[in-house]
């Protein structure tokens, strides 16, 4: 899973884009919206991909699920269980604690990864 990532999403109010990076088991990325994810992840012998990004918004926002975030809101973690093969370029449902996301997400970079 190791990689930089463009990441598209929707929810029920809108939709947005943005960049991850998955790096030795650890995750980092902004989107359009002031979103800042930071998180960890682990890829099982089975190739499911488990982890956790906190979402945190510094200025406040909205969310694609419709819910308004407070400029001092703590982090909202958003945890996810994906099969690594099945994972990029195709929409994966992600549950959030404020509402069901759909996310797309295509590799632009191994990172100095091997390509599998």
């Amino acid at each position: 899973m190791q990689g930089f990532y463009k990441m598209e999403y929707t929810g029920n109010a809108g939709q947005g884009v943005g960049s991850l990076a998955f790096v030795n088991g650890y995750i980092a990325g902004v989107d359009v919206a002031g979103g800042v994810y930071e998180g960890q992840y682990q890829t099982l012998p089975d190739g499911v991909v488990t982890g956790y990004a906190d979402l945190s918004f510094p200025k406040g926002g909205m969310l694609v699920t419709g819910v308004v975030v407070a400029a001092s809101a703590p982090p909202m973690r958003i945890s996810f269980s994906i099969e690594e093969d099945g994972a990029v370029g195709q929409v994966i449902r992600i549950q959030t604690p404020t509402g069901p996301v759909n996310l797309r997400l295509t590799k632009l970079s191994a990172l100095g990864a091997l390509p599998k």
